[in-house]
């Protein structure tokens, strides 16, 4: 059976051969950046060489990052589901666990910085009584919003 190498080493391979670098170049550049045990044959890299147009790159790493990006999400629900049914048998507020468990989420992927920044945004709107509209000026700029206009 062939083995199989991760797509960013096939994307490594593609591009230090097109900035120009003999295949022995290349095999020391994946040596360094995957280890040893990681490096393609000649004949292999060649096979990826002759079939890597850029729709076909950038296809494979779309399916790579949306396949990735369900195992990372279901293992982070997967992480949640057991400590959720425990606190709802203790007669914890699921509500709140969620809340924090999504803020924790949120946290992660905008850093804690802009994380800090979001809330204080959030918490000084909400005490001004302006409640959120996205404006077209667009989301993220720290610039105020323009509240929402209530019918009376």
């Amino acid at each position: 059976m062939p083995k199989t190498y991760p797509l960013e080493i096939r994307i490594s391979v593609v591009q230090g051969r097109k900035e120009g670098h003999s295949w022995k170049e290349v095999k020391e550049l994946i040596r360094q950046r995957f280890g040893p045990g990681k490096v393609p044959g000649q004949r292999q890299m060649s096979k990826w060489m002759k079939s890597s147009d850029p729709e076909s790159l950038s296809r494979l790493a779309t399916e790579e990052l949306k396949r990735r990006a369900e195992l990372e999400a279901f293992k982070d629900v997967s992480d949640l589901m057991p400590n959720v049914f425990w606190a709802f048998l203790k007669g914890a507020d699921v509500g709140i666990m969620l809340a924090k468990w999504l803020l924790t989420q949120l946290e992660s992927t905008l850093g804690s910085e802009r994380f800090q920044q979001v809330v204080r945004e959030y918490l000084a709107e909400k005490t001004a009584g302006s409640s959120f509209s996205v404006a077209a000026k667009g989301i993220g700029s720290s610039e105020v919003i323009a509240p929402a206009k209530k019918e009376s």
